[in-house]
């Protein structure tokens, strides 16, 4: 054999620390003589016959026992200690089983039948890691999770959402520690009379995908595929002590990320209220500094008005008394030029305060707007109304 295949066969021995060099170089033949794929698939294929065995180990223990299984009991003869020629055949037949077992291991491994079962897609998907799946039927399968004190973990698959949640949330390795650890997972199919089962049972006329089930209580379900964030927090939420360093060092992570959440919340609270209070009181400043600049505006109109319109005269000639009547009844009095120009009327009440206004005069009245206090006859005194515009 070539050098280097012997070295790859002595490495898998090392690292699976399973002496058969037949089962070395059937992993690595299947997976092309690569040391490291050869090596997981040596994993995953251990660890469901594991599974596999215990769940047998289950079944066998809880299924009653024949009448004719105990009567063989009874009649059974205690095994001899002595080596005699009787018991040579009986060492040649052993001899033979040790012989020819990986033999035969060899040849199920390649000639097994399709698994048409979830699980058996799950494993044709070779993810790694994938969680351990149980083959058992719904109400074993809740037996054999409370003999165990773990919860049984029901997952409904459901086609069209595709392989994208199993490759990145149902087999992240995390979880598949968590799940292996703490639950027994019940997979199947949406259309399966398995998965049928299990909603009658736990989701009766609604939508489930996963379900977190103690004995026959069902204490968390969810309707919607949920994000690796959603399903690791509800996987941990309800674990129970975990013997597992591994689990505890999540749960620990999980804690960590759960508080530096909060502190980034409260710190996020915090700034948001410094910012809206920043804000505020920007709005506070800019409505003063506005309503000083009206104020100031305001003044230098009254001062620009007051210098178009001028001092009083003194009584006299070329001098008209007029006389306004404002909207409340109230009177003002005021000297001015019989030059002055009607539109300096509307600047002088307007720098005491009147605003939306029209000055009339006479009988029938008309609105005051051009000329002088001389050609619209205001001289030598006349009382003008002041009336108010009303906004259309």
């Amino acid at each position: 054999m070539d050098r280097n295949y012997d070295e790859l066969i002595q490495n898998f021995v090392a690292f699976s620390m399973n002496p058969n060099i037949d089962v070395a170089i059937q992993y690595l033949t299947a997976n092309d003589w690569d040391l490291t794929q050869a090596y997981n698939s040596y994993l995953v294929h251990s660890a469901v016959q594991e599974v596999e065995r215990e769940e047998e180990e289950h079944q066998e223990r809880v299924r009653p026992r024949r009448v004719e299984e105990v009567k063989q009991e009874e009649v059974r003869e205690p095994q001899q200690a002595n080596f005699g020629l009787a018991t040579i055949p009986n060492m040649l037949f052993s001899i033979g089983r040790i012989v020819l077992s990986p033999l035969s291991y060899i040849y199920s491994y390649f000639t097994q039948a399709p698994d048409t079962s979830f699980r058996g897609y799950l494993r044709q998907m070779a993810l790694e890691p994938s969680p351990r799946m149980t083959a058992l039927g719904l109400q074993a399968a809740l037996e054999f999770a409370r003999d165990r004190t773990k919860l049984l973990l029901v997952y409904i698959h459901q086609e069209p959402f595709g392989d994208q949640f199993l490759r990145t949330v149902l087999c992240d390795r995390q979880i598949v520690t968590v799940i292996n650890d703490s639950y027994v997972l019940y997979g199947h199919f949406l259309n399966s009379q398995q998965a049928v089962e299990a909603l009658n049972l736990f989701s009766p006329g609604q939508e489930m995908t996963f379900a977190i089930v103690s004995g026959d209580e069902v204490l968390h379900k969810l309707e919607h595929l949920p994000s690796k964030t959603e399903l690791m927090e509800t996987l941990m939420r309800f674990l129970r002590n975990s013997r597992s360093q591994e689990v505890r060092n999540i749960q620990d992570r999980l804690i960590r990320e759960q508080q530096e959440r909060e502190l980034r919340e409260a710190e996020s609270i915090e700034l948001e209220k410094l910012e809206q209070q920043r804000v505020r009181n920007e709005e506070i400043e800019r409505r003063g500094r506005k309503e000083i600049e009206e104020r100031r505006k305001k003044e230098e109109e009254i001062v620009e008005k007051n210098r178009v319109v001028g001092e009083e005269p003194e009584p006299g000639p070329g001098v008209s008394l007029i006389t306004f009547r404002l909207p409340s009844g109230e009177k003002v009095e005021r000297r001015f030029l019989s030059e002055f120009e009607v539109q300096n009327l509307y600047r002088f009440l307007e720098a005491k305060g009147l605003s939306g206004f029209e000055l009339v005069f006479g009988y029938p009245s008309q609105v005051l707007s051009n000329g002088t206090l001389a050609t619209e006859g205001l001289v030598p005194r006349a009382v003008v109304h002041v009336r108010l515009i009303t906004p259309a």
